[in-house]
């Protein structure tokens, strides 16, 4: 284990790797099965508007996560928009200080006030004792993150989100960072833990391999 600052690479240290290893480099699996399925794609013709391979991602997500419905979007700030306008939500909106920005700005741009609520300082998510504090009578949702693979504490945050005399619509779930086909919470899958959820697939977030 290095000591001392000058043992870093940067600073002229021995490097850990062989080669240099940047920030979001993915695990691309078996490239000639991914390969073949892009050219399934290009042969069919569809990029989008529900080509073959995004409604059957839809199809197979919703059966992994066993809920109806599931939408693919660009990405997630739209998906965020979508789930927002969904729920109705207006006023304030809690969500935690250690998170994306477009976290924040799905909620501004559709001109709803975010609300940042520290963070539990050994799961790094939102800490229910402290959303609890910030609770007014705007409020109208907690927008729970799970990071880091860990799931938010789910019980809690809904248990707050249902005190019907703050008028606090429901808790929502945003599964930033989340191990999308691995993580579970008392034998539930992330994504299937809320009334409403945003998984997401970029490269820097803890997605396993794609297989064919």
């Amino acid at each position: 284990m290095k000591t001392k600052i000058d043992e870093l690479a940067i600073f002229g240290g021995l490097p850990e790797f062989p080669q240099p290893v940047h920030v979001g480099r993915p695990n691309t699996g078996n490239r000639e099965a991914f390969l073949a399925r892009v050219n399934q794609v290009l042969d069919a013709g569809y990029l989008t508007n529900n080509g073959p391979k995004v409604l059957e991602l839809e199809e197979r997500l919703a059966d992994l996560l066993q809920v109806k419905h599931v939408v693919a979007v660009c990405n997630g700030t739209l998906a965020l928009e979508l789930l927002i306008r969904a729920m109705g939500l207006v006023g304030e909106v809690i969500l935690p200080s250690l998170t994306f920005v477009a976290t924040a700005h799905a909620l501004s741009m559709l001109g709803i006030t975010p609300v940042f609520c520290d963070v539990d300082p050994v799961t790094h998510n939102l800490d229910a004792r402290q959303v609890e504090r910030s609770i007014t009578s705007q409020t109208t949702g907690i927008l729970g993150v799970h990071l880091w693979g860990r799931a938010c504490a789910v019980e809690e945050l809904e248990a707050l989100a249902s005190l019907s005399q703050r008028e606090v619509r429901g808790l929502r779930e945003e599964a930033r960072y989340l191990l999308l086909l691995g993580l579970r919470h008392r034998d539930h899958l992330g994504g299937n833990l809320t009334g409403a959820a945003h998984p997401t697939t970029k490269d820097t977030k803890n997605t396993k391999e794609h297989k064919d």
